[in-house]
């Protein structure tokens, strides 16, 4: 997951997915109805979707949470049909992916930008323009770039970010990615992506 923050000062949060499922989503409409008192679920909803969550490659379900794809024992072939209609893999062309397009405006509007979980696939990170988006802020460093890396050894790390491995130091020349056992959480708890 890559999550960018900001744009041009505004404090709004928006998500790009490389992800199918909802999960991000469903939490926080959870946490939202929970904590409190909605009228109905389309009040919540509009709540939640003050958010942007753009899934890059499509999505399982759809964003009211009415359709529940997986979890479920048996699912008819239209409603397999359905689900598979929205999916589109790594491999396929770029233009089968509506949502790329999209998720390259916000990483270019963010003030912030946080890898969460991304593997930082050559692919992917051709697709999304990373290198280019690097490339256009190096001078200014008006992004602040952070992420996580769990797993991912220093000389991966190095090899999967070329191109833009620099955008991940201030301009003090101090590390904005975390330890490789460090998860998401303890990158958003040890480094100052939220400010």
């Amino acid at each position: 997951m890559i999550s960018a923050q900001g744009k041009f000062g505004q404090n709004k949060v928006s998500f790009v997915t490389l992800n199918y499922d909802r999960s991000l989503e469903r939490y926080f409409f959870r946490r939202l109805k929970a904590q409190h008192r909605y009228a109905n679920d389309k009040a919540c909803l509009n709540e939640l979707y003050q958010l942007r969550f753009v899934h890059v490659y499509g999505s399982l379900g759809d964003e009211r949470f009415i359709e529940h794809p997986y979890g479920r024992l048996e699912s008819s072939p239209d409603e397999v049909r359905r689900s598979a209609d929205r999916l589109r893999i790594i491999r396929e062309e770029t233009t089968e992916a509506p949502y790329l397009a999209q998720a390259v405006e916000l990483l270019k509007e963010a003030d912030v930008i946080c890898f969460l979980g991304y593997g930082f696939h050559r692919l992917n990170n051709q697709r999304l323009g990373l290198s280019d988006r690097a490339t256009e802020d190096r001078k200014t460093h008006r992004q602040q770039w952070f992420a996580s890396r769990f797993g991912i050894t220093d000389a991966e790390f190095n090899r999967l970010t070329i191109g833009f491995h620099d955008r991940f130091f201030n301009l003090i020349n101090t590390r904005q990615y975390a330890d490789e056992n460090d998860g998401a959480l303890e990158v958003l708890r040890k480094l100052p992506v939220l400010g």
